[in-house]
């Protein structure tokens, strides 16, 4: 007897895609790594049944978004199964869509973890064919914002008659809601989704309407003046560093940034990959925004690191420059860090009538960021204001170690260099090893049919 040909499994998020974002894409590379999916389809929807019309662009540009935002990925694609029918669109009309499309496959939803909860507005167990559903398909559910898979799954068992999976995915504090609001603000939005997808929206009136202001415009004739120099290990540089980057370049209208990683302050610093391969990290990362360069000056002196000396150096770069300012992480104000700006060689004339411009981190907040700037009576120093994606570059080492996908936490070209010069993986690196907390390897069902 000839053995069945087991069903692909695919995914479909049905969503508003006004636009899609980093947010969506990196929950469904997580979701292809930890539930085995052979693909994730994101399928606009046509008449969104939890947004108004007015609020959401017209479907045929949304999903012109979603194709740009997924057309560099393998495992992603955008899909057209809510617009081939008129009227609403749901989870329901979705799956069915993509069954009679794909009939030798096995299809789920996903959804965040929002919808689980019941205080929600379109709860899960209230969805409208939600019976049909859930008989047909397993729900595929991620936590956001401060969620937990244990409350997750604690509240699954409020929806007895679904079939659902929960799954851990990095949270990616970016919204919809939020791009649109910056685009109409006239600002950047670099970082928060694909290049393409920005291209497309700076290049229209989509979100900001006819006449409104796009996006600052690079002016290759002009003179570089500002200069701000941003110093860190980059092990490895993330989407991360450079949306912060990003926020403090237009807040504070700077020229140019310049990314230098670190050769090594002291012999109590830890770097993983070598100096050299961190700045081509470093360029790759920055090549695509007019606004950044990456510089090798700090690697290049010596093996240590001298900001008084890279400074210098950087401002014979840009010869009608003032003298540069400072970019830091808001860890380097600690006085414990082996980094401490207090022990720069030089201190005083580094920050002489120059901004130390500080990012506060998840482990390093503005308060505590503050604390520290007290201790250092001579220095002018800004806390910027910069919420961004909380990846750190050791969540990305630990992703790498455990085979987890590093999409949309690195830029590609970041992840290829990781990839082939073997960075970040264990000594003896042999099969499986330990996996972050939250994270599953293999679907973890919580089946509460009442049967």
């Amino acid at each position: 007897m000839a053995r069945k040909r087991k069903k692909n499994k695919l995914l479909v998020i049905d969503y508003s895609g006004n636009p899609t974002h980093y947010g969506h894409l990196r929950c469904g590379k997580w979701m292809v790594a930890q539930a085995g999916f052979a693909h994730v389809l994101y399928a606009v929807s046509g008449s969104p049944a939890t947004k108004s019309r007015s609020d959401v662009l017209d479907p045929e540009v949304r999903y012109e978004l979603a194709v740009a935002a997924t057309a560099g990925d393998r495992e992603l694609s955008a899909s057209r199964v809510n617009l081939w029918q008129p009227g609403m669109s749901w989870a329901l009309t979705a799956v069915d869509g993509l069954e009679q499309q794909f009939p030798n496959a096995e299809v789920s939803f996903g959804i965040s973890g929002e919808y689980l909860d019941p205080n929600h507005r379109w709860w899960l167990k209230n969805w409208i064919g939600g019976a049909e559903l859930f008989k047909r398909s397993v729900a595929t559910i991620f936590p956001r914002g401060n969620q937990t898979v244990e409350q997750l799954r604690d509240w699954a068992k409020l929806v007895p008659d679904a079939r659902i999976d929960v799954h851990y995915a990095p949270d990616l504090p970016v919204s919809a809601t939020q791009i649109r609001d910056l685009v109409k603000q006239g600002r950047s939005i670099r970082y928060l989704t694909a290049d393409a997808v920005v291209d497309l929206i700076n290049n229209s009136t989509w979100f900001r309407g006819v006449g409104k202001l796009a996006t600052q415009v690079f002016d290759a004739s002009k003179p570089v003046q500002s200069v701000c120099l941003f110093l860190a290990e980059f092990d490895p540089i993330t989407f991360g560093d450079l949306r912060r980057a990003e926020i403090a370049r237009e807040k504070y209208k700077f020229d140019r940034v310049e990314f230098i990683p670190v050769a090594g302050p002291s012999q109590t610093m830890k770097t993983f990959a070598p100096a050299e391969i961190r700045y081509e990290m470093a360029l790759a990362a920055t090549t695509s925004n007019p606004y950044f360069a990456a510089s090798r000056f700090d690697i290049d002196y010596d093996e240590n690191s001298y900001p008084l000396f890279t400074s210098v150096l950087v401002h014979r770069k840009y010869m009608k420059a003032e003298r540069p300012d400072w970019m830091v992480y808001a860890d380097w104000l600690n006085p414990e860090h082996s980094s401490w700006i207090g022990a720069w060689i030089g201190a005083p004339a580094v920050w002489f009538d120059r901004t130390i411009y500080v990012l506060p981190t998840k482990t390093a907040g503005a308060a505590q960021a503050r604390e520290w700037a007290m201790r250092l009576p001579g220095a002018r120093i800004a806390i910027v204001d910069a919420q961004t994606d909380t990846a750190s570059a050791g969540d990305v080492r630990q992703w790498v170690s455990s085979r987890l996908p590093l999409a949309y936490s690195v830029p590609q070209a970041v992840e290829n260099f990781i990839y082939k010069n073997g960075l970040y993986r264990p000594n003896g690196f042999r099969g499986r090893v330990a996996l972050p907390a939250n994270v599953s390897r293999h679907t973890s069902s919580v089946k509460t049919s009442a049967a």
